[in-house]
């Protein structure tokens, strides 16, 4: 209902994005649960790093057992075919703010599919088939699709990157093609704000794109 909360119905419902997840890693953004698939690997991110001009978004493996709604995630299916959809009685909870703020760049989503015009006008910056997250530019044939996950900059993308590659912390998602391997872990140490440190600090410090 508009609160939130669980209702109870005799129909049965189906509600899909329509799309066929194959061996690969995807953008996604539900607006219900979902159990995840033995076959998959969900992430989030967890800070955004800047060297020798490459900007690099770190994701983390999540140990859960829910695809939750209204929430970004980055999703890796490792094997097989992996429709996200869900059947009756279905928990739909109220929209809240589960956007992923990094500093520089918000983890976001959308149920609904977004034009170039607005793409644009959020500073988005778009999966594509190279492993990377592109910054979306003026052209009639590119949009964000619904039910997806994209990052958007906090400030004027004038003066931004173009592209901006990804790391993991488990080395097992490095396997799948497209992907960047992960750094040496004896690398620079940033902080989770994406700031680099001359030493280890109290606190999270991420060396090699691990914490």
């Amino acid at each position: 209902d508009e609160q939130g909360n669980m209702v109870e119905t005799t129909d049965s419902i189906t509600i899909t994005d329509g799309r066929d997840y194959k061996p690969i890693g995807y953008s996604v953004y539900l607006p219900y649960r979902l159990n995840m698939s033995p076959f998959c690997k969900l992430y989030q991110p967890q800070a955004v790093t800047t060297e020798g001009g490459v900007t690099t978004i770190h994701f983390r493996l999540l140990n859960t057992e829910y695809i939750e709604p209204f929430t970004p995630y980055y999703i890796v299916v490792e094997a097989e075919t992996f429709p996200l959809s869900t059947e009756a009685e279905t928990y739909f909870p109220k929209i809240g703010n589960t956007d992923i703020n990094l500093g520089t760049y918000t983890f976001r989503g959308t149920n609904k599919s977004m034009s170039n015009f607005i793409a644009i006008k959020d500073k988005a910056y778009i999966l594509q088939s190279d492993g990377k997250w592109h910054r979306v530019t003026n052209s009639e044939s590119v949009y964000i699709p619904a039910f997806r996950a994209f990052f958007s900059k906090n400030s004027d993308v004038a003066s931004g990157v173009n592209e901006i590659r990804m790391i993991f912390e488990d080395d097992d998602a490095t396997s799948i093609e497209d992907l960047n391997a992960a750094p040496n872990a004896n690398g620079p140490i940033y902080n989770l704000a994406g700031q680099r440190l001359d030493k280890m600090q109290k606190g999270i410090n991420i060396v090699g794109g691990k914490k």
